[in-house]
């Protein structure tokens, strides 16, 4: 799986400079909002906006195919000066604001806060490849809240969306934000990725969200729920070939 990216960057330079594209954004990892993985996996053409030290982005991803392998060529215009128009809901906010809140919603699921499909299905293919790569552990966990229709069922779907928020917080809030992320999968089942994660430690955070989850009275409105999980553990250990 190989993503070629070739930067281009029209007001400055007419000049094809071809980097990897994180060398542009000085950024350490893989942009959450990634459209060459969209791109690559959709085979679609893919486009956003970013910002940058004040200057506007428009970033466009291309899939292409050499040979046998397929590639994706990354694009990036500076379009500051060019007039941009929002939509007519969005006028009480400025470009920086509306640009940070669209990528973030592309990214997350609206009901938990927590990653979406979308992100699940861009960024574990990465996370996984880079662990093979660099001869780490990953974790991947999936997170089934017991018998959750029976909370629908007792209290109605309000309390109900108010319970998987709240599971949703207390699971972010006790993993490690700087390297570790969870995505909805789907109703109430989350997939919780550790990266650098052997079983010993999966095992000792997972027991840990576990009691905490058993031991918390979710409080929704005047309703007061408690719920368990179960929890289903796979550990890729990559160091070992």
């Amino acid at each position: 799986e190989k993503i070629a990216h070739s930067l281009v960057d029209y007001k400055l330079s007419s000049k094809l400079e071809v980097e990897h594209c994180c060398m542009f954004w000085e950024t350490q990892k893989d942009c959450n909002n990634c459209i060459s993985m969209r791109a690559y996996i959709s085979k679609k053409t893919a486009f956003k906006i970013e910002i940058k030290d004040n200057l506007i982005y428009l970033i466009q991803a291309f899939p292409i195919q050499i040979g046998s392998q397929d590639f994706v060529i990354e694009m990036i215009k500076d379009i500051t000066d060019e007039e941009i128009v929002l939509a007519d809901n969005q006028e009480d906010k400025n470009i920086h604001e509306y640009v940070k809140e669209m990528n973030t919603q592309l990214i997350t699921d609206e009901l938990t806060g927590a990653f979406n499909r979308r992100y699940l299905e861009e960024h574990l293919s990465t996370d996984l490849y880079k662990s093979r790569v660099n001869g780490t552990s990953i974790a991947i966990i999936m997170a089934d809240i017991d018998y959750f229709k029976s909370v629908n069922d007792t209290y109605g779907h309000v309390v109900g969306d108010c319970v998987l928020k709240k599971f949703s917080d207390l699971v972010n809030s006790s993993i490690r934000s700087s390297i570790d992320w969870m995505a909805r999968y789907g109703g109430e089942e989350f997939l919780i990725i550790l990266r650098n994660s052997d079983k010993s430690k999966t095992f000792e955070i997972i027991e840990n969200i576990r009691k905490k989850i058993e031991q918390t009275e979710f409080i929704c409105g005047d309703s007061k729920v408690k719920i368990t999980c179960s929890f289903g553990i796979n550990v890729v250990d990559s160091s070992i070939h």
